[in-house]
């Protein structure tokens, strides 16, 4: 199907809240397991997908996104509500602080467009962390170091974390550069930082949970 329709997103590729204008659309049906708990019973059911091909209003990068007919809606409304399946952008979790998440959340929409700037928001989200884990006296150099003595995290972490710190004083202090800022490993050593703070804990605590109930 061709029929264009259009909606406002954000575009990973340019950093821009902007109009996005489908291309193309492939529908068909899925089958999914689903378990009736009251039943005690597994049950099939046909889901009809939609994939949207889409192109960014600004920098004309592709966008895939999916959708599905679960309530009865037009095809339209259907991409109005899609959600981006790629690129794929990373969410933080709502267990990490919200105070992190609305740095990290304000640094993404810049990442592509204002990479110093970026790097700089990446850092305030480092200060959020010590600042969360009741570390607030010394230089963020210092408070990190504290981090990996209290073994929040591993040794090898505190390598990764003062790159960050190297990136984000020439995003802070406007130090000129002929290398271009790495965003992409800047943003895999935080959201690497962030996962082994939060993330590891709450999944150890999900599992042993579970085990009890066992």
């Amino acid at each position: 199907m061709n029929e264009r329709w259009t909606k406002i997103a954000f575009c990973p590729h340019c950093g821009n809240i902007t109009t996005q204008i489908s291309l193309y659309t492939h529908v068909f049906e899925s089958v999914y397991t689903f378990f009736d708990k009251e039943h005690d019973i597994e049950y099939d059911k046909k889901i009809q997908e939609q994939f949207y091909l889409a192109i960014c209003g600004t920098c004309k990068g592709a966008l895939l996104y999916s959708g599905d007919f679960g309530v009865p809606v037009s095809m339209e409304e259907v991409f109005k509500q899609s959600y981006l399946i790629w690129p794929q952008q990373k969410i933080l979790s709502e267990k990490i602080p919200e105070k992190i998440r609305r740095y990290y959340e304000e640094a993404i929409r810049i990442k592509m467009i204002a990479p110093n700037a970026y790097a700089g928001q990446i850092r305030k989200c480092l200060e959020a962390l010590c600042d969360d884990r009741n570390i607030k006296q010394g230089s963020l150099f210092i408070r990190l170091d504290e981090l990996a003595l209290r073994g929040e995290i591993p040794k090898h972490f505190i390598e990764m974390a003062n790159i960050l710190r190297f990136f984000g004083n020439i995003g802070v202090h406007s130090i000129e550069t002929n290398t271009p800022i790495p965003v992409d490993t800047i943003e895999d050593f935080f959201i690497a930082i962030i996962e082994y703070v939060y993330g590891f804990p709450s999944r150890i605590e999900e599992i042993k949970q579970s085990y009890k109930k066992i």
